[in-house]
């Protein structure tokens, strides 16, 4: 095909009725391409000829090689070369689709390498739980090895010979029975004390109780102290004032109270200590209020209690009643401690004034009743009673 080209000749353009040119067309060439001039100029340009695609003959082209191969492969003088020669052409191959082996392979290696491994600690956990659970309780277990060794004490023990006993009857030297019968008597002592320490009774708060409380002495005792009992038994109050000695003499005010705070009334500490004396009717002779004392010296700790009489009272029907306090079977109830056999009573003189006293095996108890005007003084002691009298202006 020929290269066209086109000249166009001057046109005038018009531009009015004379037809006068206004501009002048400049020249312009224009080149056709086709086909045959584009080889040409690839073969100008030292390409090589272009051929159309032909797919039949590109296809026997490469049979026809991939023939010549298997023939030279066949024509091998050993196995190693044709070896050689067929991983070339896998190699080959590969390479011709842009994939290597080495990209291939290694990814799934690596991958089948972490698995195995969490595979294998998988497996070891379960048969280490399963060793430590199932096999080793069963194989050490300690019941077991105890009834195993039972077992072998059992079988020793029967193997041995029996020997029959024939009136066997061990003598045992004096001594010892001795002191077995004083362990007995000193056990049976300390349950018979702990049955009289024994606080399980009734509240205090169940007890008649005064609002105003007053002390009745002149001279003020050498101290005061406020006791709260809780229960309302003889064992309770014995624990609250423990019965000790001291060489310097200590009179002590007890003021008692309930477990509400209030001050216990003469009638609530009287049904504790001597119920058979002090009943209803003799308690009405007496005013709710009263004090008691203890006395601490070198004999022990002492009750003293001072009652005062009502001003309505008739004190000549109180004093004939007070002969049957002798006969009460509640007198060792006025001690703090255990003060043994009683005695007889009898008559003497304390600050001038008529008393009735007994004494009791224990050094320094003696129970006493004096009237002091309108006031009835009881005391577990002989000094104790000296002293609250001194101190009530007698």
């Amino acid at each position: 095909m020929e290269n066209l080209n086109i000249q166009d000749e001057e046109k005038m353009i018009g531009d009015g009725e004379n037809e006068t040119p206004l501009k002048k067309v400049e020249d312009s060439s224009v080149e056709i391409r086709t086909m045959a001039s584009d080889i040409n100029s690839l073969e100008q340009s030292g390409g090589e000829n272009v051929k159309p695609y032909q797919p039949q003959e590109n296809y026997q082209t490469e049979n026809q090689e991939n023939e010549k191969q298997v023939i030279d492969l066949n024509q091998g003088t050993n196995e190693q070369e044709v070896i050689n020669i067929s991983q070339g052409l896998n190699q080959e191959n590969l390479a011709g689709q842009n994939i290597s082996s080495e990209n291939f392979t290694k990814p799934l290696s690596k991958n089948k390498k972490i698995f195995s491994v969490i595979v294998i600690v998988l497996v070891v956990l379960i048969l280490m739980a399963v060793g430590y659970f199932f096999v080793y309780p069963l194989v050490f277990s300690p019941a077991k090895n105890l009834y195993n060794q039972e077992n072998q004490e059992q079988e020793v023990v029967t193997n041995q010979p029996t020997v029959p006993l024939q009136n066997f009857s061990p003598t045992l030297p004096e001594e010892f029975n001795q002191d077995n019968q004083t362990d007995e008597t000193s056990l049976n002592q300390e349950e018979q004390n702990q049955e009289l320490n024994q606080e399980v009774g009734p509240l205090t708060e169940t007890l008649k109780t005064v609002d105003n409380y007053q002390s009745f002495l002149k001279q003020k005792a050498d101290a005061q102290e406020e006791i709260k009992l809780t229960y309302a038994t003889l064992a309770h109050l014995r624990k609250q004032i423990p019965f000790a000695k001291s060489e310097a003499m200590t009179l002590k005010e007890i003021i008692l109270k309930n477990t509400n705070e209030q001050v216990i009334a003469l009638e609530g500490l009287m049904s504790l200590i001597a119920p058979d004396f002090f009943n209803s009717e003799r308690l009405s002779y007496f005013e709710d209020n009263f004090n008691v004392f203890s006395y601490l010296n070198q004999e022990g700790t002492w009750f003293v209690f001072l009652l005062k009489l009502r001003p309505e009272a008739k004190v000549s029907e109180i004093q004939d009643q007070m002969a049957l306090l002798q006969k009460s079977t509640n007198l060792k109830n006025f001690f703090l401690t255990d003060v043994g056999e009683i005695g007889n009573w009898q008559d003497y003189l304390l600050r001038n004034k008529p008393t009735s006293l007994v004494d009791f095996s224990y050094p320094g108890a003696s129970l006493s009743y004096t009237w002091l005007d309108k006031y009835l003084l009881l005391s577990t002691n002989k000094n104790a009673a000296e002293e609250v009298a001194k101190r009530l202006g007698f």
